[in-house]
């Protein structure tokens, strides 16, 4: 996820357009603020990284499930082609390969499963097994999903700044918060 852009952007946005935010800060303020920013993206990040390479161990009744979405898969079936993709991006009943993960999962987009481009972006955008994080990648990935319908990504497109936004400001300014934001609309 973009999110160190993505918080640096948010709080540039809030600065040049709530004068009165600004002015509430010491320069001191913004710059702890910024640095426990950075703190915890990168605790995000290293937690995500380590999640990511984890390969579960394979039990009987995961290797069945698997077997059984991937004939479906074989068949045509765009659901089970996105399951087996998952499967494969988990390591669920087999093991963890990025690169099958996503061979099925684009098959599946072919096919019309509009979901299957979003997990894809979620490879690229965190990185996961043998496939390297490409912020390119994950957003050519997620604007596919959202224009094919699925409802997560075009959150995921529309709704982010906006949640940074809030979260920056109730941050820096939360005595003035809910003067300024009321029933998810800013006043």
């Amino acid at each position: 996820m973009k999110t160190k852009l993505t918080f640096l952007l948010s709080l540039t946005f809030l600065f040049l357009f709530s004068g009165s935010v600004y002015g509430q800060l010491s320069r001191d303020e913004v710059d702890r603020f910024i640095e426990y920013g950075d703190r915890l993206i990168e605790s995000m990040d290293k937690q995500r990284k380590e999640h990511n390479q984890k390969q579960y161990p394979i039990t009987n009744e995961d290797r069945k499930k698997f077997e059984e979405q991937l004939q479906l898969a074989k068949q045509g079936n765009a659901e089970a082609q996105k399951e087996v993709g998952r499967m494969y991006m988990r390591g669920l009943g087999t093991l963890r390969d990025g690169k099958k993960a996503i061979e099925w999962l684009t098959l599946s987009t072919r096919n019309g499963n509009s979901e299957a481009p979003y997990i894809i972006f979620y490879i690229f955008s965190n990185g996961v097994g043998e496939i390297l994080k490409s912020n390119k990648e994950a957003n050519r990935w997620l604007k596919l999903s959202a224009e094919m319908g699925y409802d997560l990504a075009q959150m995921t497109m529309g709704g982010e700044l906006f949640f940074w936004q809030k979260w920056v400001y109730q941050k820096l300014c939360p005595s003035t918060y809910v003067e300024q934001y009321s029933n998810g609309k800013w006043i």
